[in-house]
């Protein structure tokens, strides 16, 4: 009886911690406009990151440091990089995976970019560079998690849940590295074009897509949505 309770326990933490993490990304970019919005900001920023800028700058920091150090604190399953389903050709383990997007997390939050002048003009500097090759990094193993570690299911049957689980976690990651892609096309606009298209803030956009795809991969890691059925509703719904 003593070794279940101790079983549950784990398990409700790291289902928590799941979730958390999940309500972290899915919830930041509403943070800081609204937060801004409230504050008297009536116009959105070019980027999430530009928010360090903005009254919400300590939040922006503070919520990139709360998943740094949930995503520090994740261990995920003992590692085994000949395990069916591990087809990426860079095999690292959820715990390493997790230390390195926390590094990521911190980085990203310690070095902020140049703030946007009122034309939408935005500088660059060491730190600026920085930040981004943070945030670049921060979204690649992300990806990589969504993509190579959540959807691995060992040498047992996955249920159907978990199959429809792994459908959620591969849109994600491919989304991630949709949303990074355009933004680098974006980037790569000659400077009339991209000026016209900052109007619509593309940037932003790209990044609370990114964002939230981020959020919902850990939000159903976390079994808030699409849980496993009971054996008799898995066994029902398989036949």
């Amino acid at each position: 009886m003593g070794g279940n309770n101790g079983s549950d326990g784990l398990i409700i933490h790291y289902m928590t911690m799941r979730k958390t993490i999940g309500w972290l990304g899915l919830l930041f970019p509403f943070i800081m406009v609204g937060g801004s919005f409230l504050f008297g900001e009536l116009s959105m920023r070019l980027s999430i990151s530009q928010y360090y800028h903005s009254p919400m700058g300590d939040v922006f920091v503070g919520i990139l440091c709360a998943q740094a150090m949930f995503l520090f604190a994740y261990r995920g399953y003992r590692f085994n990089p000949d395990k069916p389903g591990h087809k990426f050709p860079i095999k690292l383990s959820d715990n390493a995976a997790g230390n390195i997007a926390a590094l990521a997390a911190v980085g990203t939050a310690i070095f902020p970019t140049i703030e946007c002048d009122a034309s939408g003009g935005c500088g660059a500097d060491v730190s600026s560079y920085l930040h981004w090759i943070f945030s670049a990094l921060f979204f690649l193993i992300l990806a990589y998690i969504c993509l190579c570690l959540f959807t691995q299911t060992g040498d047992v049957e996955p249920t159907i849940q978990k199959k429809k689980r792994n459908k959620v976690y591969r849109a994600c990651g491919t989304v991630m590295l949709l949303a990074m892609a355009g933004a680098v096309v974006k980037a790569l606009l000659p400077a009339e074009l991209e000026a016209s298209v900052d109007a619509l803030n593309p940037i932003f956009w790209l990044e609370t897509i990114a964002v939230m795809a981020f959020g919902l991969s850990w939000f159903v890691k976390g079994e808030a949505i699409l849980k496993d059925l009971p054996y008799e509703e898995e066994g029902a719904e398989s036949g």
